[in-house]
């Protein structure tokens, strides 16, 4: 009777090598939660203008009249959600942050008057995305390396 024989070996290095990739990919994916957080900041903030300009904004942009919200725009930080999944939020924490943002069509009254929308945050992530595609890619490339 014909008879093969295997044996394998390096399975342990194998699997050492694995662990200590996935740590890598981690350590990546947490990176570009946080610094992707603050290129989407700063480029909303971008998108005020200064309180003396007072022709209208072309296209419509906030006007920063005191800077409260473009100074809340911030990124919180990493949250872990499971191996190589982080999760972070960015955006303003003023109260009348979506207000501006989608604009409102509320009722009479002082402070509910209706107001267009003056947007800040999805612009600035659209302006941000050639730059997160970039990170993403430096920073899975350095990841495998």
């Amino acid at each position: 009777m014909n008879e093969i024989k295997m044996e394998v070996k390096g399975i342990k290095d194998l699997e050492e090598s694995i662990t200590k990739m996935a740590g890598k990919f981690d350590v990546a994916s947490r990176k570009i939660v946080m610094q992707g957080g603050v290129l989407v900041s700063n480029e909303a903030k971008k998108r005020f203008r200064g309180a003396s300009q007072t022709a209208a904004p072309k296209p419509d942009r906030p006007t920063s009249r005191t800077g409260n919200l473009m100074k809340s725009i911030d990124t919180d930080s990493a949250k872990y959600e499971g191996k190589g999944r982080w999760s972070t939020r960015t955006g303003p924490t003023v109260k009348y942050a979506r207000r501006v943002e989608l604009g409102y069509s509320g009722g009479g009254g002082r402070g509910h008057q209706t107001t267009r929308p003056f947007p800040y945050l999805a612009p600035g992530f659209v302006n941000a995305r050639p730059k997160l595609i970039e990170l993403y890619k430096s920073l899975w490339r350095e990841a495998v390396a």
